[in-house]
């Protein structure tokens, strides 16, 4: 399963919020679906699409996938204190980083200088080649859902198991 994403796309935190701890509980936790995240910066926003981007992308550099994980949920969950939040939006980046045991003013830094942009450039560019054009996308065994609501993908990765 590989799901494209932009830090600052509303539907793209109801989906991690709602949609996502449904799937990783039915189907990534016991092991029968790779939960794979890609960034698609379209940019929602041109400031916040790459800079929750490259905090994410600093704080799994720094710490590892789980905390990337939990770094992007925490985001998403709380997407306006840093989406509306101006300038102050970095203090929030760095701070969840913070938490998580992150350098924040590595994260920021990251977040403020594009550090990822390259990388981000080239995951925008793999989305495009597979016909992404808005977030979430998700596809299924490298065929898009249509849908990024549950039931969709949960009957989407039931077939692909089923045959």
């Amino acid at each position: 399963m590989t799901v494209f994403e932009d830090y600052a796309c509303p539907h793209c935190a109801h989906y991690a919020t709602e949609v996502m701890p449904r799937i990783v509980e039915n189907y990534t936790k016991p092991g029968t679906v790779r939960y794979e995240h890609r960034d698609f910066p379209i940019p929602v926003s041109e400031e916040w699409s790459w800079a929750g981007a490259n905090a994410a992308r600093a704080v799994q550099d720094a710490l590892d996938d789980a905390a990337f994980f939990e770094y992007t949920h925490t985001l998403f969950a709380h997407q306006d204190a840093y989406v509306d939040a101006g300038a102050r939006g970095y203090d929030y980046l760095g701070t969840v980083a913070a938490d998580l045991g992150a350098d924040a003013t590595a994260v920021v830094r990251a977040a403020k200088g594009g550090k990822y942009t390259p990388y981000l450039k080239a995951e925008r560019q793999t989305g495009k080649d597979m016909g992404v054009r808005g977030t979430p996308t998700v596809f299924v065994n490298g065929t898009a859902t249509g849908d990024p609501g549950y039931d969709t993908i949960s009957a989407k990765i039931d077939a692909a198991l089923s045959n």
